[in-house]
């Protein structure tokens, strides 16, 4: 089985965080875990998680204060997701998918790891490329 990634699709796709590192698709969280307390905790990350990512989506007076948030790799929410993804690879190797700021026109994929400062790792099994740090549980966009 490929590894997942935790990552917060609510402007996308449906509730699920837990997506393919293959083919982004969602993996049932069933198909992980039947521990329910799991599942919760993922959920209640995704919801607070999900609501900074749309603070910065919608552009408005909270958008600067979201994006600290979010390119923080030490704020609650990365942190917290970092953890989640640390469980989840104990049933299933996980990652967590770290915010990035594509839509800049400065922007380019990062070469190190935002927590570590550790060299990234391409992963090219996916449809499109990735970049790995195994030691924070990192995936980011290559």
């Amino acid at each position: 089985m490929p590894p997942v990634k935790l990552m917060t699709m609510r402007q996308v796709a449906g509730f699920n965080p837990i997506h393919c590192l293959d083919c982004n698709l969602e993996v049932p969280p069933e198909r992980l875990s039947r521990a329910a307390d799991l599942a919760e905790e993922i959920a209640s990350w995704d919801w607070e998680h999900g609501a900074i990512e749309t603070l910065e989506l919608a552009s408005g007076e909270y958008e600067e204060w979201a994006r600290l948030r979010l390119l923080d790799p030490a704020s609650p929410t990365n942190a917290d997701g970092r953890q989640l993804a640390e469980k989840v690879s104990a049933l299933r190797p996980c990652y967590f998918w770290f915010f990035q700021p594509q839509s800049d026109e400065d922007w380019r994929p990062p070469v190190t790891c935002p927590v570590c400062n550790e060299p990234l790792e391409r992963y090219e099994k996916g449809i499109f490329s990735q970049l790995l740090c195994e030691r924070d549980r990192l995936v980011l966009v290559g």
